[in-house]
């Protein structure tokens, strides 16, 4: 049965009641351009198309000397421009109201690793017509020529260059079907000991495992780099019609930000392109948000990680409770990120003794202090949290629950996950295709264990998509998986997740029991069929 990817019209979506409860809802392009009446051009400032020449000063110009005139837009031309971010950024989009970038089907050719148009406390900003490359590639296939205590040397293959840097991620690759392939996968690298030129186009890799020798494998010198647009306290933000060849980190990062529209984008090899893979991280990655996410009629293929991942991160209770007073702090070690921290007059919500993930208890933030020596955060509460609150329970922020809305999206050929889902307030993925993962197409994920994303998912419809060869790597049996990763010790009697919808759906090739649902409650499966 040949597959397709149904396309639904932009007012389905406000069907949903969940979509009302604010006012941000999805526009087309031609409708959001009337919102930026006055136009400047990069061109005025020095960036010019195809003329080989460095255009970052040019740009960062252009944008920085109009960031104050609300309603701009400021406009590229058609061709190639050369930027070097110098593992910076090329321009940043700060503390703006209502400006727009139109690349107008510019190519945007990066030298060097670094984003390109961060957006930083700014609202009412869109980004469209745009095309992401990067020369050099930021990864190399090689072939493996001999192996050594702690390092191989290798054949670097033709389209690829020697990079004199620490190799951050090495994958078994087939030069056959051009695809990331089972068999080994060393994913963030420990050794930080640069790779060796040793000429005649061969190169020796340090590195914590060696790949056997003759396998080609696939070489990352990044892997988590900056996006190439990258949101932070940013809200009303909306992205169209965006290709990203390649890029070293994520493709399209967001944190702690409200209200995002993404409208064909596009992640993935240019077309004819026999390049091993695309960008080297997540092609999207929603950390913190709030309010409403659209992810419309995009693709994302041949990236180094997952196609889009959707949470917040928990913080941890540091010391028993004091009357209204707590203390808390960042989840994931090694790390303390205050900028992610519950807001004043957010709700924080924790589980109860016998369940820390299955948020049962919440308070109002009444005021919040930052400790950055003890790297904690001081909450005044509304209201005392129980005395018998057991140090180590998970907090979690109750408004950093987007409310999501993916339609009319593939992912396919991808090294890791199609969709990550972690939201409880409300998520509908419809008509969407995922083919070829190497792991599970869509992952209902809590972490309490490593990474610290959570909180559990509620209230998640997915319907009318097709799965095709799930799991190519074997890792798990199912096409759609719901689980919980604990800690040791973590209390966890019954249900994380609940409220999940799974509704005409197409299994191909994907295993018997496709639907694997672990750690879940209130469980609908309705006309499904396995193919």
């Amino acid at each position: 049965m040949k597959s397709k990817i149904l396309s639904v019209a932009l007012s389905g979506f406000f069907f949903i009641g969940h979509a009302m409860a604010d006012d941000f809802v999805p526009k087309k392009l031609s409708d959001v351009i009337k919102e930026y009446p006055h136009t400047v051009s990069v061109r005025d400032y020095g960036a010019f198309p195809n003329d080989g020449k460095d255009d970052t000063l040019s740009i960062c110009k252009a944008i920085s000397e109009n960031l104050k005139n609300n309603g701009t837009r400021i406009v590229f031309e058609a061709g190639k421009y050369q930027i070097d971010p110098k593992g910076g950024f090329v321009a940043e989009i700060l503390g703006a109201d209502r400006i727009m970038l139109d690349g107008c089907g510019a190519v945007l050719i990066s030298s060097s690793r670094g984003g390109i148009f961060p957006i930083t406390g700014s609202k009412n900003i869109t980004i469209a017509n745009f095309n992401f490359d990067t020369n050099p590639l930021p990864f190399a296939v090689v072939r493996v020529l001999s192996a050594g205590q702690g390092y191989f040397d290798a054949e670097i293959q033709n389209g690829y260059e020697f990079c004199r840097s620490p190799v951050r991620a090495i994958n078994a690759y087939d030069p056959n079907t051009n695809s990331l392939i089972k068999g080994f996968d060393l994913y963030q690298l420990q050794s930080n000991k640069p790779a060796e030129d040793l000429g005649n186009g061969k190169m020796r890799v340090y590195a914590n495992a060696i790949p056997p020798v003759g396998m080609y494998v696939v070489l990352r010198y990044e892997v988590y780099g900056e996006g190439v647009v990258r949101m932070g306290g940013s809200e009303n933000i909306r992205l169209y019609n965006l290709s990203l060849y390649s890029h070293a980190g994520m493709g399209i990062y967001a944190e702690n930000s409200k209200n995002i529209q993404l409208d064909n984008i596009y992640v993935g090899i240019p077309k004819e392109s026999a390049r091993a893979m695309s960008i080297t991280a997540d092609a999207t990655h929603f950390n913190v948000c709030r309010g409403n996410l659209y992810v419309m009629n995009s693709s994302f293929s041949r990236m180094g990680d997952d196609a889009m991942n959707v949470h917040q991160m928990y913080w941890i209770l540091a010391e028993p409770p004091s009357g209204k007073k707590i203390k808390i702090k960042f989840g994931r070690k090694g790390l303390f990120c205050p900028h992610l921290a519950p807001m004043e007059s957010e709700t924080v919500e924790f589980g109860a003794q016998d369940n820390w993930l299955r948020p049962e208890e919440t308070r109002k933030v009444i005021s919040k202090r930052i400790d950055s020596n003890t790297q904690t955060i001081e909450l005044e509460l509304d209201s005392p949290m129980p005395v018998d609150t057991a140090v180590g329970t998970p907090i979690s922020i109750r408004e950093a629950n987007v409310r999501l809305f993916v339609n009319n999206c593939e992912s396919y050929g991808n090294r890791a996950r199609g969709f990550l889902i972690q939201t409880r307030n409300y998520a509908l993925i419809e008509n969407c295709l995922f083919k070829d993962n190497t792991m599970m197409p869509i992952l209902i994920e809590n972490d309490n264990n490593y990474w610290f994303e959570g909180a559990g998912t509620s209230n998640l419809v997915i319907r009318n998509c097709r799965f095709i060869n799930a799991n190519t790597w074997g890792y798990s049996t199912a096409a759609i998986c719901a689980r919980a990763s604990v800690s040791a010790g973590t209390p966890k009697i019954g249900g994380v997740h609940d409220n999940i919808t799974i509704e005409n759906c197409t299994f191909q090739n994907c295993g018997n029991n496709p639907i694997n649902l672990s750690d879940t409650e209130e469980i609908k499966l309705v006309n499904n069929k396995i193919e």
